[in-house]
């Protein structure tokens, strides 16, 4: 079956890559952001430099007649959110949420194309209950969200 979201192998081995690590990145952006909500991990900021690709950290400083512990814990939030590993979560998510928005069910769809992609094997569209598409369109589905989220990572 001929797709118009047709990608070349290596890159769609390294999108599929990227989407399964979804689950890992979502709990490592939870526990980030509620170390630096609850205190701690808020004494340095990753940035990367925009002159060079090469990412720097700003220590924060400790005392707090300079700035309030809210004026930094906003600093690292901000920094969390410019985080490399964050903005593909987010892509992913909205990727995600723009291919199934048109379907009934759109929670149920999502929850099965992301077990398809992280074990086809195990998760055939068989195996994933009585969807309210074909497998032929939810094939088709795969294959768009894979390409958008491609498309967004600027890999194509």
């Amino acid at each position: 079956m001929q797709t118009k979201y047709r990608l070349p192998k290596d890159i769609y081995q390294a999108t599929l890559w990227i989407i399964r690590g979804q689950k890992r990145r979502i709990e490592e952006y939870k526990r980030k952001k509620d170390d630096i909500l609850n205190g701690g991990g808020a004494s340095y900021i990753k940035q990367k430099n925009r002159y060079t690709d090469e990412f720097e950290y700003i220590y924060l400083p400790k005392s707090k007649t300079t700035q309030s512990s809210v004026e930094i814990k906003g600093m690292a939030l901000a920094a969390l959110d410019d985080d490399e590993s964050t903005k593909k979560m987010l892509i992913v998510e909205q990727a995600l949420k723009a291919a199934v928005s048109s379907y009934s069910e759109p929670q149920r769809i999502s929850a099965a194309l992301m077990k398809n992609i992280e074990n086809r094997h195990e998760y055939p569209y068989r195996c994933l209950g009585n969807l309210p598409l074909s497998e032929k369109e939810f094939y088709a589905l795969k294959a768009k969200f894979i390409y958008l989220v491609a498309f967004k990572l600027k890999l194509i």
